[in-house]
């Protein structure tokens, strides 16, 4: 019961609670000369147990949520700290419908999160200094969003992302 008052208070916000790992995480990072800031998401599976409000996954009977996490390695496997995360789930209304989302500004969709992780590698990169940032993200991140986005930026992250489409 604490834990729903804790979640439910206004003044308590994600960002605020990741801000001093997010910041200690950015100080290991120039301590390296290339950092892969990896990204992905996973879900978290309450069916069983479902908690007040819960929402669905990819199905109507299956509640919980998606995390978007983006964690910092090194080459040699170091793990330096999580920079971002994010979290969303669905409303039963809006399953199936994915075709329909196709027409809709990057923004309203999903898949914004893959652009907003690259966005976050650039912003690191520009903190960063000397070291390499590199966005490495798997096929759901093979979006032309992202390779325009490389273009309009100033100071870009280097990226790797599994390709979906045969290009």
């Amino acid at each position: 019961l604490a834990a729903y008052r804790f979640f439910r208070n206004t003044n308590v916000h994600p960002e605020q609670i990741l801000r001093p790992h997010r910041e200690a995480t950015e100080r290991r990072m120039r301590e390296h000369p290339v950092v892969l800031v990896v990204q992905d998401t996973t879900e978290f599976d309450f069916t069983a147990h479902p908690p007040q409000d819960a929402q669905c996954l990819e199905a109507e009977y299956r509640f919980g949520l998606y995390d978007h996490t983006h964690l910092a390695v090194t080459p040699e496997k170091l793990c330096l700290g999580v920079v971002g995360s994010e979290q969303f789930d669905r409303a039963p209304e809006t399953l199936g419908k994915g075709r329909s989302r196709k027409s809709l500004p990057i923004e309203e969709k999903e898949s914004f999160r893959w652009l907003a992780g690259y966005r976050l590698a650039c912003e690191l990169q520009q903190r960063c200094g000397s070291t390499q940032i590199i966005s490495v993200a798997d096929c759901e991140a093979d979006i032309y969003e992202i390779f325009v986005e490389v273009r309009r930026q100033t100071t870009s992250a280097d990226f790797i992302i599994r390709a979906r489409e045969n290009r």
